[in-house]
């Protein structure tokens, strides 16, 4: 989050009405420090309920994962996907490997407030872009969908037992 902070009076350069939400619980604290002008933010500290989930998802343009390390997978990812959303994700752990440079999103050096607001300036500037990567990521939502994993494990399963039956 505090790269994604930085990067707004650079981005307010280009776009002086960017509003960035922020959503989320944990200890935002030492982050305020950061924030120049409260008006370029909407900040929810707390527990999102679903319903809030969907109306923030519904305006947001595209999402934004600046993490520094990530372990495991991300909910907010699979979220966004769901919603057909773009994402700008850093290039860390396997968030390059979901989310393919100019396919789904935009990736980015992780703790690089410069590189991040070009990007969000890039895709703010480009509705087509942003229109394409969102169907993608839509498209990526269903390929990771329950449903079709099971169906890839069952051919996978059954693929094996011929295997063995013909050994």
């Amino acid at each position: 989050v505090e790269y994604l902070i930085k990067a707004v009076p650079i981005i307010s350069q280009e776009i002086p009405d960017i509003k960035v939400i922020i959503a989320g619980e944990g200890d935002f604290s030492t982050y305020l420090k950061y924030i120049e002008d409260k008006s370029k933010f909407e900040i929810y500290n707390e527990f999102i309920p679903n319903e809030k989930v969907s109306e923030l998802f519904h305006r947001a343009k595209f999402v934004v994962l600046p993490y520094t390390y990530h372990q495991g997978h991300s909910g907010v990812l699979t979220v966004a996907f769901s919603f057909g959303k773009p994402l700008i994700v850093t290039n860390v752990a396997d968030l390059p490997n979901l989310v393919e440079d100019g396919k789904e999103g935009l990736v980015v050096p992780p703790k690089n407030p410069g590189a991040l607001a070009d990007a969000i300036i890039k895709l703010l500037r480009d509705d087509e872009l942003r229109r394409n990567m969102g169907e993608n990521s839509y498209k990526k939502a269903q390929e990771l969908s329950w449903d079709n994993i099971a169906k890839k494990h069952i051919r996978v399963y059954e693929e094996m037992m011929h295997r063995r039956k013909t050994k």
